[in-house]
């Protein structure tokens, strides 16, 4: 299986590496420059794009592909109000396998790494696979149906093109420091099936 990280100029595959000085592990990719385990959403399959929902991120259909990992990407800044009496929102986005023949088998979303000003929990969407997760009001409502928490998400085998709608939560607790930025880490995995 092949590694591979979600970097500012799209999803490459690649594997090998090579530790830098300050010991981390780095990989470089011909045309694209050094990358490593800190960009914001990994992926273990070359099959596996995470996609945007409807015009703000709060369901509706399946969007446009997140192609790089920019700063507000998915959420946008917490302000001093919010961090300061505490805030929750809510996104949804798709995971999609985008082979054209392929399955991706053993699907799994996990947090890899909590922001550190603020928690993270998902959810499966209530449509499911290759559904169209309803939209809610606003970043502010809880969507109806979806159990947040902090375990990996199952979404099993994806065929090619199939796409399962998931919901991420962002909590911002009251009196929350500046965090800048305050950046978190998903992890989407499955396994290819050659």
């Amino acid at each position: 299986m092949a590694r591979q990280w979600f970097d500012p100029s799209g999803i490459m595959s690649f594997s090998g590496g090579f530790i830098d000085e300050d010991g981390v592990e780095e990989y470089f990719i011909p045309g694209r420059g050094f990358f490593n385990e800190d960009q914001a959403v990994t992926f273990t399959s070359t099959n596996l794009a995470l996609n945007h929902s409807g015009a703000s991120d709060i369901g509706g259909a399946i969007g446009a592909e997140l192609t790089d990992d920019a700063l507000n990407n998915i959420w946008d800044d917490v302000s001093s109000g919010d961090a300061d009496a505490g805030d929750t929102e809510f996104r949804c986005c798709y995971v999609k396998n985008t082979h054209a023949t392929l399955s991706v088998l053993n699907v799994k979303v996990e947090i890899a790494t909590d922001p550190p000003e603020s928690n993270w929990e998902i959810a499966l969407g209530a449509a499911g696979k290759n559904g169209t997760e309803t939209a809610v009001a606003n970043e502010d409502t809880a969507p109806a149906t979806p159990v947040f928490g902090t375990t990996a998400l199952e979404l099993g085998t994806l065929a090619a093109g199939d796409r399962f709608p998931i919901w991420i939560k962002r909590i911002v607790t009251a009196g929350a420091g500046a965090a800048t930025p305050d950046t978190g880490k998903l992890r989407i995995l499955g396994d290819d099936p050659n």
